[in-house]
């Protein structure tokens, strides 16, 4: 059966609360296939706060699904350094095609863009933030050919 979609993050810095980004937060579900079971909050609580967004999947997902994604990403509201995490899914036919797949994003612009960063979804990847923000980001993912689960950690940086 098909697995959840899921990205969390855990916030290690002692002293930054980040603040939801819009832009770069949001998903599509197909309807009757993915359900939106866990939103994430508005503010990531510094020094161990966590938020994470998951979508699971109906059985009919073992039939067809794909033309799923979901996104989830937060900005320093001290700098407007902005973060995220994309899930994708491809279109797969019963349980056939192409596993989900992530993307990152950073920046200060309004909407940085999306990068896919690693070759195999499978491959853990740190985003970089620039030196002024004392952070890095940790993105740990566990995948599966339906499924994908990732887990964005914040460290500070000094």
């Amino acid at each position: 059966m098909p697995g959840p979609l899921s990205i969390k993050y855990v916030n290690l810095h002692p002293t930054i609360t980040f603040e939801q980004s819009s832009s770069l937060t949001g998903g599509q579900t197909q309807l009757g296939i993915d359900t939106w079971s866990v939103m994430p909050g508005d503010k990531l609580k510094k020094d161990g706060g966590e938020e994470q967004v998951v979508i699971s999947e109906t059985l009919l997902a073992a039939v067809a699904n794909g033309d799923t994604w979901i996104m989830l990403g937060w900005m320093n509201p001290s700098t407007g350094y902005q973060f995220g995490v994309r899930i994708n899914v491809p279109v797969q036919v019963l349980m056939m095609g192409h596993q989900p797949y992530y993307e990152v994003a950073s920046g200060y612009d309004a909407s940085p863009a999306w990068a896919k960063t690693v070759s195999n979804p499978a491959f853990p990847y740190t985003i970089t933030a620039p030196d002024k923000e004392r952070i890095s980001i940790l993105v740990s993912p566990t995948a599966h050919h339906t499924s994908l689960e990732i887990v964005a950690t914040i460290q500070p940086k000094a």
